[in-house]
């Protein structure tokens, strides 16, 4: 652990040159205004990143302002300008502005001042209460920090951090709420790993609730998809983990299993994928190895993932529905390219391959339609079965069939195959 955090803990150059970039926009001011450093940073539970960071910079304006909420972002659009900052503007619940100043990224984010949840007009009113809750549990237990970096590394490592539809995984800030709550990154763990797969976890910290039929019934239904419900400390009436999906949270568990059972370091470190090991594992099954590339005709970061997600989610769909057999396949996406990466391994289909059909004890109707579509019928088990033989064995082709029309509806510009 103690190699770990010290290659996860920011360094002091890093921390130096952020509260330089800090000291560039902390000098913007505006009637009313107030600024308030927010995220990881500003919780002390950011990790190190080599590529750069993102620090979150949040502009409140006079709860008074609430009626023009919508119009935030266009007031500190002017403010930007007035002090000559050159600022990206990006869309989202709430347009926000991004500023880069070396390997930083300040996002300037215009809300509302409020003092309690309920005040809110938009999620990201709520933000600095977040912080300050957060920073109330690590004043309390200062190794909460650390811990929570450990969560966090994990998480990324096996690509669960992120609450984007791309990813639906854990937010950062509710990886923060667990540790705080279970005390520690191990204890946070095993009881992860303890879940049924089945039963909903409740998790409460405040205690806004009597009991978990309580928190069921009393929040929208909306809100109780995910697998965790977790009340957010700051609002009772929000699941902090709402994005988290099922799929993503299994993956989870089956990584904690194995670092539980044998635990490494390199658990904590996300490695570039192994094309020279996926060969090898393609050569063991004496089956076939592709990459494909997927680009996308959207260009923000969140919709182009969930795009070339959903792709490669249809595409593992048609290559089971012709008989391929999927031994490997793994989704990567480049936030920076805004592009995807496929990688398959995979079994082509035998050519002649048995359909089964309806039960002899249906309608005759149905029969005669099902012998119609497939003329070799064979009867078994009071069943109907038909013979038939493959046209398509070559995934590419499979590829190339997929209707131009349907690309486009599905948000995909190019596939290409990467040698």
């Amino acid at each position: 652990m103690k190699k770990v955090f010290e290659k996860i803990r920011p360094e002091k150059k890093d921390l130096d040159e952020i509260k330089e970039a800090l000291n560039r926009v902390m000098k913007i001011k505006g009637r009313g205004i107030e600024l308030f450093i927010g995220g990881s940073y500003a919780k002390k539970t950011l990790v190190k990143r080599d590529k750069g960071y993102d620090v979150d910079v949040f502009v409140m304006f006079p709860y008074k302002m609430a009626k023009q909420s919508h119009k935030l972002a266009d007031f500190l659009s002017k403010i930007l300008k007035k002090h000559k900052i050159k600022a990206i503007r990006l869309h989202g619940s709430r347009d926000y502005f991004q500023v880069k100043i070396n390997k930083i990224t300040i996002e300037l984010v215009p809300i509302l001042k409020i003092k309690k949840a309920e005040e809110a007009v938009n999620i990201t009113d709520v933000s600095p209460l977040h912080v300050t809750y957060i920073l109330s549990k690590i004043k309390k237990n200062k190794k909460l920090a650390d811990e929570i970096r450990l969560a966090k590394a994990f998480s990324y490592s096996a690509d669960c951090y992120g609450a984007e539809s791309y990813i639906r995984g854990f937010s950062g800030y509710v990886l923060e709420v667990l540790v705080c709550y279970y005390g520690s990154f191990m204890k946070f763990l095993r009881a992860m790993t303890k879940w049924n797969g089945k039963e909903k976890i409740v998790i409460d910290p405040k205690k806004y609730y009597s009991s978990k039929a309580q928190v069921m019934h009393s929040l929208n239904k909306a809100k109780l998809h995910s697998p965790i419900i977790l009340i957010d400390p700051v609002q009772k009436d929000r699941n902090a983990a709402a994005a988290l999906s099922f799929k993503t949270l299994e993956k989870f568990i089956k990584v904690a299993k194995k670092y539980l059972k044998r635990s490494s370091e390199s658990y904590f470190f996300k490695h570039e994928i192994n094309i020279e090991a996926l060969k090898k594992e393609t050569k063991r099954n004496k089956a076939k190895f592709v990459t494909i590339q997927v680009t996308t005709l959207k260009k923000k970061v969140d919709v182009a993932g969930s795009k070339t997600r959903k792709f490669y989610e249809y595409l593992q769909f048609i290559l089971k529905k012709n008989g391929f057999k999927v031994i490997r396949s793994i989704f990567g996406f480049s936030e920076k390219n805004l592009e995807a990466k496929f990688y398959f391994i995979y079994k082509e289909p035998e050519k002649n391959y048995v359909i089964a059909g309806p039960p002899l004890n249906i309608p005759e109707k149905h029969i005669k339609k099902f012998k119609k579509t497939w003329k070799k019928t064979f009867v078994k088990n009071k069943r109907l079965y038909a013979k038939a033989q493959r046209k398509i064995f070559d995934m590419k082709k499979l590829i190339r069939r997929i209707p131009k029309s349907q690309l486009k509806e599905m948000g995909i510009k190019e596939i290409k195959e990467v040698k």
